[in-house]
């Protein structure tokens, strides 16, 4: 019986009947039809070769299996809802060719029409009005008023916009802003309602700002010359006004990696460590040589959509090149800029 669930569970079978004699046990199974032909109606947002570009066809339809069928299925529809699509439905007929024990698969599209925001809501926010956040924000609310503008509701964009409200918080000194959505779809109207609720947490300005360049390999004179760079930085740019900015921070320590590639040294570390006293944080900027070490091979997993391509045209290293944790930094900021990941996470393996 376990067997034979086994096999079942992998959609590849019809029908599975088991004989049982003395010395043997004979499992006799009939497979599943092959696919001759897919057949994509109606659908008119992504056409064929987009859709097949994204689910390989080898995978999905070689045979008739109702599990990859329904997984192919729920992930299109994934794809039509990150694109506004919310009334989307697809179903599917299955067409015997008696002539060769083939089959035709032909998928059916209700793509709807794309949902539009009806109204945004900005909850827990005490410093910023709803106009200072609505400027930072891609998603509009709906408004006959204004002619042209794009008031489409997609997922992936309500999710940037979560980014670049943490951003614009984060560069006005809230070191630890939290930001969740939620969004109320109105059927009758196609139309969803957005919540941005808002845990600001404390207004932070920065502190004292040191190095420890102690542990990288490089001259004192050197020492001196990138110490003074980054306070002439620090003195000019964030002093003014003093206000905690967490860009602040990467210019600090991309002039560091600049400075370091400038003079020969590429194995190197750079940390930012903070400390907070009531509402400053103070700032240590550490530098350390590290172990040569080099890109052996770039493995990347969880793309079911986005080709590989696209990803590594963002990765700043290649196999064989010298890698330290800027290049991994840049690599990380490249991937996260594109919008386009729920997450994304760069890990090293020996």
């Amino acid at each position: 019986n376990k067997i034979i669930k086994s096999l079942y569970d992998t959609g590849n079978f019809k029908n599975i009947e088991v004989e049982e004699n003395e010395d043997e046990i004979i499992i006799k199974i009939t497979e599943n039809s092959r696919i001759k032909k897919i057949e994509l109606i109606d659908n008119k947002r992504f056409k064929r070769d987009v859709i097949l570009e994204h689910f390989n066809e080898k995978d999905y339809f070689q045979y008739v299996n109702e599990i990859k069928i329904n997984t192919f299925i729920e992930e299109l529809k994934k794809l039509y809802l990150s694109y506004g699509y919310n009334q989307i439905d697809i179903q599917y007929k299955i067409i015997d060719n008696a002539e060769d024990n083939s089959v035709n698969l032909n998928f059916y599209f209700t793509e709807g029409s794309i949902s539009k925001v009806n109204k945004i809501y900005f909850v827990g926010n005490t410093f910023f009005d709803k106009h200072d956040l609505m400027s930072e924000i891609k998603s509009n609310e709906n408004n006959f008023l204004i002619l042209f503008r794009n008031e489409n509701y997609k997922q992936y964009q309500i999710k940037n916009d979560i980014i670049r409200l943490e951003d614009y918080y984060r560069n006005n000194g809230f070191r630890d802003i939290n930001i969740s959505s939620k969004s109320e779809f109105i059927n009758k109207k196609n139309k969803f309602n957005v919540y941005f609720y808002i845990n600001e947490g404390k207004k932070y300005q920065f502190g004292l700002l040191d190095f420890d360049f102690n542990s990288i390999d490089i001259s004192l004179s050197q020492k001196e010359e990138i110490k003074s760079i980054l306070e002439n930085y620090y003195s000019n740019k964030i002093k003014k006004d003093n206000i905690y900015n967490r860009s602040s921070l990467d210019k600090m320590e991309g002039l560091l990696s600049e400075y370091l590639y400038d003079n020969g040294t590429v194995f190197f570390n750079i940390r930012v460590m903070d400390k907070i006293d009531d509402s400053k944080v103070d700032i240590l900027l550490i530098a350390e040589s590290i172990q040569p070490k080099y890109v052996n091979q770039i493995n990347i997993f969880g793309n079911s959509r986005t080709l590989d391509k696209v990803i590594r045209r963002e990765v700043v290293f290649a196999e064989g090149d010298a890698i330290n944790s800027d290049l991994i930094r840049l690599t990380q900021k490249n991937l996260d800029n594109l919008r386009i990941f729920k997450s994304v996470q760069i890990d090293e393996s020996y």
